[in-house]
């Protein structure tokens, strides 16, 4: 007979143990958290702020009929402007309302919405008639393009890169187009604070030499599935990807890099100890 309860009890408790992980898989997958990140600079007049939501990686999911969740939690940010740093969409996704309705609904809360591309647009066979789309919902694309936002004494650059080609046989190597990335760079007032989006965290391989304070990227999902002693399992193997897996780094330049975990899940619908998140960014002025 103990034997028996005592069987009994394992199983019981490993029957909770089990839900517990099911709830907590469920939580960090499709119940966002809102990460703040502050960053400061002279390049602002002091006592300034600028403030900033990013999203990245949604892959087409959709959090709340018509992405309503997200677009809620971003119109009560009250952000300045929107970065969407690529991967709105999946390389396999045929159908972009999930996206799309996000994107509508941030740009009725605030018009300043900037996008670049990730390797999932690049890679999706209608590539170009999804970023048609989402210009047609006055989302502004900065893939190799600039421009300057202005909200009162503030004024930033705001500059872009799509998702540039990575190889195998050059171990990864990233490439840009060089005409089109050099130009953007060159035409950028290099007084001003400038905030870089790209995709991928690793645009920092060809940048020696250009002017910029901020990156803005996402791409990795900070590992999406993260392990105690670990980290991120995805890039396993990948030191690039392993070092700049997700969060705040200070590069040695003294320039500042952010890497978002994301929105939503790519291959396996999972995450754990890793929960799905949009990003609150304040950039302060300090003298």
């Amino acid at each position: 007979m103990k034997a028996i309860r005592f069987i009994k009890g394992v199983i019981i408790a490993l029957l909770l143990v089990f839900s517990v992980l099911c709830i907590d898989i469920y939580v960090e997958t499709y119940i966002p958290k809102v990460n703040k990140v502050h960053f400061e600079t002279p390049k602002l007049p002091a006592g300034s702020s600028l403030k900033i939501v990013q999203i990245t990686d949604l892959h087409n999911m959709e959090f709340g009929e018509g992405n309503q969740r997200l677009i809620k939690e971003v119109e009560d940010l009250d952000p300045d402007i929107i970065v969407l740093t690529g991967d709105l969409i999946d390389v396999r996704s045929t159908n972009y309302e999930n996206a799309y309705s996000l994107v509508e609904g941030l740009v009725r809360i605030n018009p300043e919405v900037y996008f670049v591309s990730g390797n999932h647009e690049r890679w999706n066979p209608d590539s170009q008639n999804i970023l048609n789309g989402f210009e047609d919902r006055k989302v502004k694309i900065l893939n190799y393009n600039s421009t300057v936002f202005n909200k009162g004494d503030i004024s930033v650059n705001l500059c872009g890169v799509e998702y540039a080609y990575v190889t195998y046989r050059d171990s990864y190597r990233f490439y840009v187009d060089e005409d089109k990335f050099n130009r953007m760079f060159d035409e950028l007032d290099k007084s001003k604070y400038t905030i870089l989006l790209s995709h991928t965290p690793k645009i920092l391989e060809v940048l020696d030499g250009k002017t910029y304070d901020l990156i803005l990227s996402g791409h990795t999902h900070g590992g999406q599935v993260r392990l105690p002693f670990i980290k991120g399992i995805t890039y396993l193997g990948d030191p690039f990807y392993e070092k700049y897996d997700k969060g705040v780094f200070r590069l040695d330049d003294g320039r500042m890099l952010y890497v978002d975990s994301g929105v939503g899940t790519s291959i396996l619908p999972v995450r754990f100890l890793n929960r799905s998140q949009i990003s609150y960014i304040t950039i302060n002025g300090i003298k």
